[in-house]
This record gives C-alpha cells, sequence and structure tokens, in this order.
C-alpha cells in the first residue's frame, strides 16, 4: 500500500485487528497513537452503537465523501458524494459486525484498486465502504487539531459549525488527536495541548528519570532557539 507525508502504509494494520484479537472478542476501542487523553475511554468504549458497525467522529476537515480532499470519492457513485465523512483515528468497533459484512477485505479491495488516489488511506477506504454503517459520536472525542486551522480555509457551513463551538470543545474536549502537522513533539509545535501532551508524556513513566529530563531538555532547548530564531527573523 502506497504511503503519504504524514501517513506511512502501516495505517492499514487497524484492518488487521479481527485477526490479532481473540475470536470470542466482541468489541474495540482502536486508538491512534498521536492522541491526548483526557477522560476515561471506558465512556466511550460502553457507547451504544446503536446497530451501527462502528462509532466514530465526523472529520472536522473533511465533511463529505465527496470533498476534494476525500479519496473515497473514487470509490463510490456520485449520488453518495453528499454523504459525511468520518475520522477514523478513534473508532469503537462491533467486531461481529466488522467480519461478518467482511469490512476489512472490502477496505483492501479499495485500496488495492485505487493506487495513488486514497491521500488518507485506509480513512478514505473505510469511508468507501462503512457509509451509512458508522453512528457519528460526540465530537469531543476526536478534538482533531484542525479545529484550530479551520479558519484559514474557505468558508462552508461545515467549519462555520465547527468555529462555533470551538471554545467548548477545546475546554471540554475528552480526546485530543494531533491530525496533521506539526506533532506535539515536533520543537515548532504550536497546536494547542502540545504542552499538555509533553507533561503527560514526562508524568507516563515511559522514560526513567535521567531519560526524562535528557529528553525534555532537548525539547525545550530546540523550542527556544526556534522560537527565537522566529521572533528575530532569522531564516
Amino acid at each position: 500500500m502506497e504511503e503519504n507525508q504524514n501517513l506511512s502504509s502501516t495505517t492499514w494494520a487497524r484492518l488487521f485487528i479481527p485477526q490479532i484479537l481473540a475470536p470470542d472478542c466482541d468489541r474495540v476501542t482502536y486508538l491512534d497513537c498521536d492522541i491526548l487523553v483526557l477522560d476515561d475511554v471506558c465512556q466511550l468504549h460502553d457507547v451504544d452503537l446503536q446497530g451501527a458497525v462502528v462509532g466514530v467522529v465526523n472529520d472536522y476537515l473533511i465533511d463529505s465523501l465527496g470533498h476534494p480532499f476525500a479519496g473515497s470519492s473514487v470509490a463510490v457513485p456520485n449520488d453518495l458524494f453528499g454523504l459525511p465523512y468520518f475520522n477514523a483515528g478513534i473508532m469503537v468497533i462491533d467486531l461481529k459486525k466488522f467480519k461478518d459484512q467482511e469490512i476489512p477485505d472490502k477496505a483492501l479491495k479499495v485500496g488495492a484498486g485505487n493506487p495513488g488516489k486514497l491521500p488518507n488511506l485506509d480513512q478514505d477506504a473505510l469511508n468507501a465502504v462503512l457509509f451509512e454503517k458508522w453512528l457519528p459520536l460526540d465530537l469531543r472525542w476526536n478534538v482533531q487539531a484542525w479545529l484550530f486551522q479551520l479558519h484559514t480555509f474557505d468558508e462552508c457551513p461545515h467549519y462555520r459549525k465547527l468555529i462555533e463551538q470551538r471554545s467548548q470543545l477545546t475546554r471540554e474536549a475528552k480526546i485530543v488527536h494531533f491530525v496533521g502537522t506539526p506533532k506535539p513533539w515536533n520543537y515548532w509545535s504550536t497546536v494547542p495541548f502540545t504542552a499538555e501532551w509533553v507533561h503527560a508524556l514526562l508524568h507516563s513513566g515511559y522514560f526513567g528519570p535521567l531519560e526524562a529530563f535528557r529528553w525534555a531538555l532537548a525539547l525545550y532547548a530546540k523550542r527556544a532557539f526556534y522560537f527565537l530564531r522566529v521572533k528575530l527573523g532569522v531564516k
């Protein structure tokens, strides 16, 4: 499978979740790695899917299957272009339905049949096969970093609605998703919640005390030097 600038082909690995988990596992909550969890995800895992195959959040940047940034448009009929498009970074999956309806196989076929045409890789493929089979979840469960950049794109009702909710979503976010670039571990990041992500990492136990000190020192030294150059206008 192909890659793009921000996504590697390993993102397709989530389609193999049914093969990894025990056969009697009937539900799974999938979380991307570029996130900051701010609330108890058990609440997310226990959500009533109301018969849907997956529970997901509408994509903040791509509003529909026919959006110019949605590669799913190459795999669905034109009359479906107006249907909403979801972000696959946080998913509550009914594994039985996921397997019985052969969603992974169908998504892989979409990928194999459209090389170089799916900028969002498996997310586009999943949208192409799961239209009208997903439940929109509370936006707070996937507060995407696009939220803070939407004002830089051409205005549309989808963006306007999100911008109107921006303060509340920022204040009440349950999971922050650092889609796109920069990521919070990049020293040039100005994305909101970057400091909170760094704090969470340093207190997670991932690093030992000395490793944490070295990592943080290197990060903040690079950040200080970078923003000093920006302030001085040095390229």
